[in-house]
């Protein structure tokens, strides 16, 4: 990953947020960077007020397994939590 690929993407959703009228100056992005370091996804909301690169995996404080981001909450895994639950 590189500031080229970061802007690449923050033109992209510039692009997107001028059409539909909700472009402000400074403009930030938020990307997920894989562990080879390349960009796996980006997005852009009213009210970033600053870039965010995230990690698209992450690993499990109970479990030390590594899944995609969307499955962890406060860094424990969707089945870790719900063994806890349960």
């Amino acid at each position: 990953m590189t500031i080229k690929d970061i802007e690449a993407h923050r033109a992209k959703w510039a692009g997107i947020a001028r059409a539909n009228g909700w472009y402000t100056e400074p403009f930030y992005v938020q990307v997920w960077v894989d562990s080879d370091g390349e960009i796996t996804d980006s997005v852009s909301f009213t009210g970033l007020a600053l870039d965010l690169i995230l990690p698209t995996e992450y690993e499990c404080l109970e479990c030390d397994e590594i899944n995609e981001q969307e499955f962890y909450r406060d860094g424990i895994c969707g089945e870790c939590q719900n063994v806890q639950v349960n």
